[in-house]
């Protein structure tokens, strides 16, 4: 077997850079996520107002056409 030493400052900075981007990738998702909803929500919301019934009796809020 081939035994290769590996110097401890090459170890931790492989690991830090490794945590550092794994740590810019998760910010990323969570900011593309929360511009994602707030562009969607006002289309979600319309939707909502469209087929979710506003009364009992079944009828939306919307003004029949």
């Amino acid at each position: 077997t081939l035994a290769v030493t590996v110097p401890v400052s090459v170890v931790a900075a492989v690991t830090t850079t490794h945590v550092a981007i794994g740590a810019l990738m998760l910010a990323t998702g969570l900011v593309l996520t929360l511009r994602i909803d707030r562009m969607l929500a006002p289309r979600v919301a319309a939707v909502a107002r469209e087929f979710i019934p506003a009364h009992s009796s079944g009828r939306s809020e919307r003004a029949p056409a």
